[in-house]
């Protein structure tokens, strides 16, 4: 009685712009199942391929010439060649070298894997050193790019773990940045020590805070809005003050200014 045939996916002939690097995964899986099975025999290799590859697959190979096994010839491996040329037509080494490139937003993570990828139809004789130029020659980072240059006996491990560390403290100080950085709005007051900074082409204008008229000093360099405490016991039902463990400084200046507080106001 003949044994069950183990399920197996048939390869998608669909997406033709991933063909090549999907018929080589799919290709050595394959050969990893022949291998499981213990199939020897190369007419029933054939046959489990054509089988397991599915009717898509099946009617391409019916198109293609030179399919057939001659003396001598391994149908197996003549199979195999027949559907690896009509799959992976004009491996075009420059042109899959010049899609390596970072793209934006892309991880390294992400780029190394994409990388991987698409090396599988470069024919590289070494892929991790050319994985490794291309990630030195088309990454975004300008910062790893130097680091890579200036250690040039850097792995590849050692180039991806340098490249996630800076992606690591880029997003941690944007994510400090992010929660401090608004823009200031300098309250006008009569106090000498608040208008040291004070710049004849810095605009003086009106506006709003909790509906009570204030006039104030725009200052697009500043990091904080500053609001005087005079400022702030003119405001009617003055906002309650939360504790600020921020540190401001004047201009020049190296020590910190009196924060009494902070808090969010409606501006108009």
């Amino acid at each position: 009685m003949a044994n069950a045939l183990p399920a197996f996916p048939e390869f998608d002939v669909s997406e033709t712009s991933t063909q090549a690097a999907r018929w080589q995964k799919w290709l050595f899986r394959f050969e990893n199942l022949l291998v499981a099975m213990d199939v020897t025999n190369k007419k029933r290799q054939r046959a489990l391929l054509l089988h397991h590859a599915g009717e898509a697959t099946n009617e391409i190979f019916d198109t293609l010439p030179n399919t057939t096994a001659g003396e001598g010839e391994d149908p197996f491996d003549k199979a195999v060649q027949a559907l690896t040329n009509y799959f992976t037509p004009r491996q075009n080494r420059e042109y899959e070298i010049y899609v390596f490139r970072q793209e934006n937003n892309e991880s390294i993570s992400a780029f190394h894997t994409r990388l991987r990828q698409l090396a599988i139809t470069c024919e590289f004789s070494d892929v991790d050193r050319e994985i490794k130029t291309q990630i030195v020659q088309s990454c975004s980072s300008h910062k790893l790019r130097t680091k890579a240059l200036e250690n040039p006996s850097y792995t590849l491990t050692q180039l991806l773990d340098a490249g996630k560390a800076m992606e690591l403290s880029k997003a941690q100080a944007a994510n400090i940045e992010d929660k401090q950085s608004v823009h200031k709005l300098s309250s006008y007051s009569g106090n000498r020590s608040r208008r040291t900074k004070t710049r004849k082409d810095q605009p003086l204008f009106k506006i709003k805070v909790n509906d009570t008229p204030i006039t104030v000093m725009a200052d697009s360099g500043a990091s904080i809005n500053i609001l005087g405490e005079k400022e702030y016991h003119k405001l009617p039902n003055r906002p309650s003050l939360e504790p600020s463990r921020v540190k401001i400084y004047g201009y020049q200046s190296k020590v910190p200014l009196r924060v009494l507080g902070k808090f969010r106001p409606i501006l108009e």
